[in-house]
C-alpha cells in the first residue's frame, strides 16, 4: 500500500478512511482500496470516507471510472454504499459531484469538516441518491 494513504477501519459504524497525502495516483488508490476491502469480512456494509484536503493531484476520468467498476468486483454485486468526500476546495467539490453518474449504487456527499462527514455516514437512514435529488429541484 501506499505511505501517501492513510486506512482507518471502523467497524463499528462499518466505514473506511482513507486520507490522502501529496501526489496519489489512481493505480495507488485503486490497490489500497482492493488491498483494505478484500480484507473484510463483509465488505458491502463499509461506507467510504476519503479525506483529499492534503491530496495535491488530481484523479482523471480513467480513474473514477476504475473506481466504479471496481466496487461490484469488491461487494460482490452492485450493493448500495455512502462515500463521504472531505475537501476545502470546491472545485474538487463540483468535480466530485460531477462523476456522481459513475456510481448508480453510491451515494456521494461532499463534506468540508471530517465530523460532518461522520455524521452522515453514522446516519440509519436507507441509502438514497442525494445528487440526483438535489439537481431534481
Amino acid at each position: 500500500m501506499s505511505d501517501r494513504i492513510t486506512v482507518q477501519i471502523n467497524d463499528h459504524a462499518h466505514f473506511v478512511t482513507f486520507k490522502l497525502r501529496g501526489i496519489v495516483y489512481g493505480s495507488d488508490l485503486l490497490k489500497t482500496t482492493e488491498v483494505v476491502y478484500k480484507g473484510l469480512n463483509e465488505p458491502w456494509r463499509y461506507n467510504r470516507l476519503f479525506d483529499i484536503r492534503a491530496f495535491i493531484n488530481v484523479l482523471q476520468f480513467e480513474d473514477f471510472r476504475a473506481t466504479a467498476e471496481q466496487w461490484p468486483a469488491l461487494a460482490g454485486g452492485a450493493y448500495p454504499t455512502r462515500f463521504a468526500v472531505v475537501t476545502d476546495d470546491p472545485v474538487r467539490a463540483a468535480r466530485i459531484e460531477a462523476f456522481g453518474p459513475l456510481f448508480p449504487d453510491i451515494t456521494t456527499r461532499v463534506f468540508s469538516r471530517t465530523r460532518d462527514a461522520i455524521g452522515w455516514l453514522n446516519e440509519g437512514v436507507a441509502v438514497q441518491s442525494l445528487l440526483l435529488a438535489r439537481r431534481a429541484v
